[in-house]
């Protein structure tokens, strides 16, 4: 998938939280280790991405309940 355009989240967006998970993720179980993964299950790894960013979305403010 090719990135068209650039979003406006600088260095706490979404594309650089992931980068920074996944680089944790690769010094925890090692390089060799994710990219086998990745490899011999792609389903498994498009899964984890996507729990990851269900994972993000989930995060409040400490104020998101405040207002109803």
């Amino acid at each position: 998938m090719e990135h068209v355009q650039s979003s406006g989240g600088g260095p706490w967006g979404g594309m650089t939280v992931d980068d920074k998970f996944f680089t944790m993720l690769r010094e925890l179980i090692g390089g060799r280790v994710l990219d086998d993964f990745c490899s011999e299950f792609p389903m498994e790894e498009y899964d984890l991405r996507l729990d990851f960013e269900g994972n993000k979305r989930e995060v409040g403010t400490p104020f998101a309940n405040s207002f109803t």
